[in-house]
């Protein structure tokens, strides 16, 4: 397929080839009962559950694919390029699923929405009111940015979506519904990852140019 690059003046984004191809990945935390006797069970999987509830949401993470292995995401300290393994196997024992976007990517706003995105501080408050709205005040717009508020602004950047209110208040499971009602993505959800498992290695061949990685 036609690709192009995406160039960039934020010394912190990477110099990318952008494919006509583009998922949406959700992330979805497994509890195991091995996970008690883990080092990281009250710094990783606790942490997950409570946005999970706080949120009401089935995802505590969302993120979408560029090209050549990378995932483009908010995530701490900042928003980040990174390679799709170390971004999967940084999530631990964690089920990703894929939406494949059904709409026309234009590079030229991908290139100035991905060069404002990368390198923006990782928002804790904004998280905190997005995953618990109830307790937490909202948060006011500033420069930092949590996953479900940058995709909400790739989206409609894209000009696949209409303004929204309370860009910087939706979960994960919020972004979802966003995403099938104004049909940017294909219904078909995929399992691409299951924590240590393989996922779907297809899949993961399409979506990354290098390949799934034994």
């Amino acid at each position: 397929s036609a690709t192009t690059g995406l160039t960039t003046t934020n010394p912190a984004a990477a110099v990318l080839t952008i494919t006509e191809t583009m998922y949406i990945l959700f992330f979805k935390p497994n509890f195991r009962f091995k996970h008690l006797f883990t080092k990281n069970f009250y710094t990783g999987v606790i942490g997950k559950f409570i946005i999970r509830a706080f949120s009401q949401s089935r995802f505590h993470h969302v993120a979408h694919t560029l090209a050549n292995g990378i995932i483009s995401e908010a995530h701490f300290p900042k928003y980040r390029h990174i390679n799709w393994k170390s971004c999967f196997e940084q999530q631990g024992d964690t089920t990703i699923y894929a939406y494949k976007v059904r709409k026309r990517i234009d590079f030229e706003k991908l290139n100035i929405i991905e060069n404002e995105l990368v390198g923006r501080n990782y928002d804790f408050k904004g998280a905190a009111s997005a995953e618990g709205h109830r307790l937490v005040k909202q948060k006011r717009n500033d420069e930092d940015i949590f996953c479900s508020e940058g995709e909400v602004i790739l989206y409609q950047g894209m000009g696949w979506i209409n303004r929204v209110k309370n860009k910087n208040s939706r979960s994960p499971q919020e972004v979802l519904e966003l995403i099938l009602d104004t049909r940017i993505v294909k219904p078909k959800r995929i399992k691409v990852w299951n924590g240590s498992k393989k996922g779907d290695k297809r899949l993961i061949n399409n979506i990354f140019k290098d390949g799934y990685i034994n």
